[in-house]
């Protein structure tokens, strides 16, 4: 996907409310939506946010990151992650 947006002719790419973490490696996790919403689980992906980061300075120069209403959250065994935005230029 990353590759398809720098293919794009966007001067700008803004990806929001996307779930971070410090970790070294992208992790995979099941999120189960409770049964008074939608009994459901689906998969849902926690950023490495350095990994990322590498990616995207291939062809973007980051303009801010900011937290989003999410917030802070933790997975069932511990990871801390958190629902950041960015704001990021095309290099030239």
């Amino acid at each position: 996907v990353l590759r398809e947006f720098a293919a794009a002719q966007a001067r700008h790419l803004i990806i929001d409310r996307t779930p971070l973490g410090s970790q070294a490696a992208d992790r995979l996790c099941i999120q189960h939506v409770p049964k008074h919403l939608h009994a459901t689980n689906y998969p849902c992906w926690i950023l490495s946010r350095s990994r990322l980061l590498e990616q995207l300075s291939l062809d973007w120069r980051m303009v801010c990151e900011f937290p989003c209403a999410e917030g802070i959250a933790r997975t069932d065994d511990g990871l801390r992650f958190e629902f950041r935005g960015l704001i990021l230029e095309r290099k030239r």
